[in-house]
């Protein structure tokens, strides 16, 4: 398998997790936000300034906030969202 199909067989798996997501969203009416993922591990969610990383945690240079990249990432969309519907 060459390095596009490949490439066509990840994203397929994820988009139909993406449309399986968004069709229960319609059917029980919850709101349902895009939000690009970009940069969203290498930037402190309180501050915004760049993590410094050790392995898998990055911290804070400017309030020495520790957090795993994952949890850092997801608290950074957390607040994409907000900001995106004018409530942050």
């Amino acid at each position: 398998m060459n390095k596009q199909n490949r490439w066509k067989t990840m994203h397929l798996d994820y988009r139909t997790l993406q449309n399986a997501i968004v069709t229960k969203a319609i059917e029980y009416n919850v709101p349902l936000y895009f939000i690009d993922p970009r940069g969203t591990s290498k930037s402190c969610y309180r501050c915004g300034s760049e993590l410094v990383f050790h392995g898998r945690l990055g911290v804070c240079p400017k309030y020495g906030l520790v957090a795993d990249r994952d949890k850092n990432a997801s608290l950074n969309i957390y607040k994409r969202v907000w900001e995106s519907q004018g409530l942050c």
